[in-house]
C-alpha cells in the first residue's frame, strides 16, 4: 500500500478536492428529482466508485529534493495547478515499459491515476502525494481506466479480451508471473487503445496493473525443470523484446544485440543464427499463450 507523507498544513482528500472544483448548483435550477431520488442516486454513485480517478495533465516542472521524493508540478484542466510530491512507490509507465520517476520531464503530457482518499493541502497550489501511477502519453492513443473486474474480466464499462501480448503487473512492480486469472475479483488500472462501441466496451489492453490483492499471489522463485512458462511475459521481465507475426513464423527474441529464434511445435532454439540448443519439450501455443520449457531460460541468462 502506498504511503502518504504527512503535511503540516490542513489537508483534504482528493475526493473532496474534486468536489470543491465542481461548479456549485444554482438554487434556481429546476429539476424533477426529489430529495429521496437524489439520495438514492448518490448512494448508487458511491457504490460504483473504485476509489481512484484519472486526471489528464501537463508536467510544468520536475524538481528533485533532498528528501525521498520528487516534486512534480502539473497543470490540469479540472483542478488547475497541483504539486505532486512522489517517491519511488509511484509507478511511471511509458508505452509498455516501467520507467523511473526520474524520467519525467517538463512539457510531457501525462495521465495520472490518483487515490481519491489521499490527503491534499489547502495551500495554493495544493500539494499531495496521492499519485498511484503516471502514464506518459506518446504518439499512440492510450486510454486509462481504473475498475473492479469480475470473473468474466468485465467491469461496468469495460471487458478485457486477453492475449499473450498483454503485460500484467501489480502496482508494486513485483517480480511475479501474473495471469489473466489474477485480475479477476480485483481493482486494476487498464491501459488500452481501440475498443468496441458495445456496452460494456471490449478491448485487448496493452497493460493491466493490479491494484489490490496481488500480494496474495505467490512469487515464483524456483521453477521445476519439467514446468513450462509463458514465453513473452517471462522474457520481457528479463529485458528481452519479443517479435512474432504468425503461427508458422519463427518467434524472434532480442536483447543487447543478441538474437534467439524459436518455432511453435519445435524443441530447437537457434541463438545468433548458428548456435542450436535442444529443449526438453517443444515450444507450445495454448489458449492464446506461447509456452517454453523452463530449462530454456538458461539460454537467455
Amino acid at each position: 500500500m502506498k504511503k502518504y507523507m504527512g503535511y503540516a498544513a490542513a489537508a483534504v482528500s482528493m475526493a473532496a478536492m474534486a468536489a470543491m472544483c465542481m461548479p456549485a448548483m444554482a438554487e434556481d435550477v429546476v429539476t424533477d428529482t426529489t430529495a429521496a431520488e437524489a439520495a438514492e442516486e448518490k448512494t448508487e454513485a458511491e457504490a460504483e466508485t473504485v476509489g481512484y480517478s484519472v486526471v489528464e495533465a501537463e508536467i510544468t516542472g520536475v524538481e528533485e529534493t533532498d528528501r525521498d521524493y520528487t516534486r512534480i508540478t502539473v497543470n490540469t484542466e479540472e483542478r488547475g495547478e497541483v504539486i505532486l510530491n512522489e517517491g519511488s512507490d509511484c509507478m511511471v509507465i511509458e508505452g509498455k515499459e516501467i520507467k523511473s520517476i526520474n524520467d519525467l520531464k517538463a512539457g510531457m503530457k501525462v495521465k495520472i491515476v490518483m487515490d481519491d482518499m489521499a490527503p491534499m493541502t489547502l495551500s495554493l497550489p495544493p500539494q499531495t502525494s496521492g499519485a498511484i501511477a503516471i502514464i506518459i502519453e506518446g504518439e499512440d492513443l492510450v486510454n486509462v481506466e481504473v475498475a473492479d473486474f469480475d470473473d468474466e474480466l468485465s467491469s461496468k464499462y469495460l471487458k478485457l479480451n486477453m492475449d499473450e501480448n498483454v503485460i500484467i503487473q501489480d502496482i508494486k512492480g513485483s517480480r511475479k508471473m501474473f495471469t489473466a486469472d489474477d485480475i479477476k475479483g480485483h481493482k486494476a488500472i487498464v491501459l488500452y487503445g481501440a475498443s468496441t462501441r458495445s456496452i460494456p466496451a471490449q478491448t485487448t489492453p496493452s497493460m493491466v496493473i493490479i491494484l489490490d490483492g496481488a500480494e496474495d499471489i505467490p512469487e515464483i522463485t524456483v521453477i521445476p525443470e519439467t514446468e513450462s512458462v509463458p514465453l513473452r511475459a517471462t522474457l520481457e521481465k528479463m529485458g528481452y523484446t519479443v517479435e512474432w507475426t504468425a503461427n508458422n513464423a519463427p518467434i524472434v527474441v532480442e536483447k543487447d544485440g543478441v538474437s534467439v529464434s524459436l518455432e511453435i511445435g519445435k524443441n530447437t532454439v537457434v541463438k545468433e543464427g548458428d548456435m542450436a540448443f535442444e529443449l526438453t519439450s517443444a515450444v507450445e501455443f495454448k489458449d492464446g499463450v506461447t509456452y517454453i520449457p523452463s530449462d530454456a531460460l538458461e539460454i537467455f541468462e
